[in-house]
């Protein structure tokens, strides 16, 4: 019973992001999935913190922040009529690694917190992929002066389907020996 150590994105300073260059599979154009295991310090700002961002205001495509209350939204911006959101019911634990799963498929945002369905809500409408290439920040909202991610980012994946609950749970499985 051996643990792996993650090779995890540590970003403890309130300083520390990674930025990934503009790409068309970072979108959700059409629908997708964005999974990632994280592990926030305490350190919470009083705006909330950014895990990841992709875009900026009028053209966020997706985005995922942790609340001042510990809780986790899930949102992108709509071509015409403006935000798309979702947010956890419980608050994320500090210090201790969450596997999230967000997923959109045309009409139904979903997030799923380890191996469960936490929040699906009805979002329809045309993603904003913006005019200007936008990168992908993790760990950071370019906009948000105080809204650095503190803690650990792992296995940060991009899906181009929407994942289901049965893949969900395969992949909170093969990946929570390595995240305790």
């Amino acid at each position: 019973n051996r643990q792996r150590t993650t090779n995890s994105l540590n970003l403890e300073h309130n300083t520390s992001y990674v930025e990934v260059l503009d790409n068309a599979n970072l979108r959700l154009s059409s629908g997708g999935s964005v999974g990632v295991w994280v592990k926030p310090s305490s350190n919470i700002s009083s705006n909330g913190s950014t895990i990841l961002n992709k875009g900026a205001a009028g053209d966020r495509n997706p985005r995922l922040t942790i609340e001042t209350n510990k809780t986790l939204n899930f949102f992108w911006e709509d071509e015409s009529t403006g935000d798309n959101e979702n947010t956890i019911a419980g608050a994320l634990t500090t210090d201790v690694w969450t596997y999230i799963v967000c997923t959109w498929d045309g009409t139904t945002n979903k997030i799923y917190y380890n191996d469960a369905l936490d929040d699906s809500e009805s979002e329809s409408g045309t993603p904003a992929v913006g005019t200007i290439a936008s990168s992908l920040f993790i760990g950071k909202d370019p906009t948000d002066a105080d809204g650095h991610f503190q803690g650990e980012i792992d296995d940060l994946v991009f899906y181009s389907d929407v994942l289901e609950l049965a893949e969900v749970k395969r992949n909170y499985n093969a990946g929570k020996r390595s995240h305790r």
